[in-house]
């Protein structure tokens, strides 16, 4: 897998010793102030050097190749690369026979029939982590929107933000604010039966209009009225009683 979430979706690519490595994040915010300086600290506390890390120095500089125009997102998918240079290929000539145990080699090679590129580890060396980590200052740019969303949706929540994560403080429930939020739910439930009986009503208009213009006889109309009734019956009873049972739910103490 090298695609993972829904709402905020990243993709990384690359391999350690080919020419770059990156990531491709969709569901990125419009008009998000965003910049090369703004990934520099987080990825300078990832940087080689400190015991026990690789030896292997690289610049690892960002480079905003799509999503960014003028200073700021665009809302289209956000690339961001990072170039390879200090690359000494040769040194991993011999592990095709003999693979690290304490690296991904042999399962790589399993996986993809030793057609993986086994080079720094290719696709799964640690220098993927460098796209993880742009992937991060990312997401932490986009927590402001969120606080600042959940704070107008007038839902009795007061959100704390420390720059990297929301946290949302839940408070027991009074009687009152259950009847309120019982209300709520009766008043979404009503609105989703009119909906679908919205639904019905245009269906029936449609098979009329179809009848007329000699589409349909008068048993296919009246056949298609009766299941668009038995639908619609079946998905309003449905609401009711998703409507009792969360309302249930929030009653009981």
């Amino acid at each position: 897998m090298n695609s993972y979430g829904t709402k905020f979706r990243l993709s990384i690519f690359g391999e350690s010793h080919g020419p770059l490595i990156g990531v491709v994040l969709d569901g990125v915010p419009a008009g998000m102030p965003l910049s090369r300086e703004d990934f520099l600290a987080d990825l300078d506390r990832r940087r080689s050097g400190a015991k026990g890390s690789t030896p292997r120095k690289e610049s690892d500089l960002p480079e905003i190749v799509s999503g960014v125009c003028d200073g700021h997102t665009t809302g289209a998918p956000l690339t961001i690369v990072f170039r390879n240079s200090n690359t000494r290929s040769g040194d991993y000539s011999d592990f095709r026979a003999t693979p690290r145990p304490g690296h991904a080699d042999f399962v790589a090679e399993r996986k993809y029939r030793a057609f993986n590129d086994l080079r720094g580890g290719g696709h799964f060396s640690g220098r993927l982590t460098l796209t993880l980590v742009a992937a991060g200052v990312v997401a932490k740019k986009m927590i402001g929107p969120i606080e600042k969303a959940i704070q107008k949706s007038d839902i009795g929540i007061n959100p704390s933000n420390d720059g990297k994560v929301i946290r949302l403080i839940f408070p027991d429930l009074t009687e009152e604010r259950r009847r309120e939020l019982a209300k709520q739910i009766k008043a979404l439930s009503e609105d989703a039966k009119v909906a679908a009986r919205n639904i019905r009503r245009d269906a029936m208009d449609k098979f009329k209009a179809m009848k007329k213009a000699g589409e349909l006889t008068e048993d296919d109309q009246k056949k298609l009225e009766e299941e668009t009734q038995k639908l619609t019956d079946k998905y309003v009873k449905l609401i009711d009683d998703t409507c009792a049972d969360k309302n249930k739910e929030i009653m009981e103490v």
